[in-house]
């Protein structure tokens, strides 16, 4: 079925959910089985519980805000070395082909949990979406004013 949006006239079709003007195609070329046993037993959440237990108080002195610790905090091996550790005493053991096919992933997440563990869940967001294709190409969009303002003109004669 055919819609038409308000104001601006814009042609949408029902049917299976709206098709975006701009079409970003998931990455999943970082999943892996371990990766996501990491997540799903919430193995990954805990060991940086943890972790912002036994060092908030160092953290926050070298990172006293979450613009600094996004900007300058590492997430080091050592630290991805102790998540695998961490997963083995809980039963997940390592695969070191598909660790790797999601290493970089694991370290994002491990540096998003941590800053919404050291100040709140929109500091998840804020170091996750840096990375988020879907959310670079709308802020690209909102911030192309051009661009923006002719997805939004009103098509006369529709």
């Amino acid at each position: 079925m055919k819609y038409r949006t308000l104001p601006a006239r814009r042609l949408v079709y029902g049917g299976g959910g709206i098709m975006p003007d701009y079409f970003v195609p998931i990455d999943t070329s970082f999943i892996s089985e371990y990766h996501n046993k990491l997540l799903n037993r919430g193995i990954l959440n805990l060991f940086v519980l943890n972790f912002v237990d036994m060092h908030r108080g160092e953290l926050l002195s070298g990172f006293p805000d979450i613009d600094t610790f996004h900007k300058d905090y590492p997430v080091p091996d050592s630290m991805l070395g102790d998540l695998n550790k961490y997963a083995e005493g809980e039963g997940i053991t390592l695969n070191e082909e598909e660790f790797g096919i999601s290493r970089e992933r694991i370290r994002l997440l491990v540096k998003s949990f941590l800053a919404r563990d050291l100040w709140n869940s929109s500091g998840f967001y804020q170091v996750l979406n840096t990375y988020n294709p879907s959310v670079l190409k709308a802020v690209e969009v909102l911030e192309g004013h051009d661009t923006y303002q002719a997805l939004l003109q009103v098509k006369k004669g529709i």
